[in-house]
């Protein structure tokens, strides 16, 4: 949102003739997308390294259990 803005800025400046702020808009611009792109490939790289760990806990809707109503005993679901 930041670079979106920036390029607002650019754009404003531009269009009103203000030399030096249309210098300094266009370089933040070019500098807060560059970072959007490096962070978003930092995170593509790093979900694509780390392995997806399913923990069980007792209301994981893929794990389905009997409940005993007299004792509140588990057991898995059988057909």
């Amino acid at each position: 949102m930041a670079g979106t803005a920036a390029a607002g800025a650019f754009f404003t400046a531009l269009a009103g003739g203000f030399e030096g702020w249309t210098v300094v808009a266009a370089i933040m611009t070019v500098v807060l997308f560059a970072g959007c792109w490096f962070s978003y490939r930092d995170g593509a790289r790093r979900g694509a390294a780390e392995p997806h760990i399913i923990q069980y806990h007792p209301d994981s809707p893929d794990e389905v259990i009997d409940i005993d109503t007299d004792t509140g005993e588990r057991q898995p679901y059988q057909d």
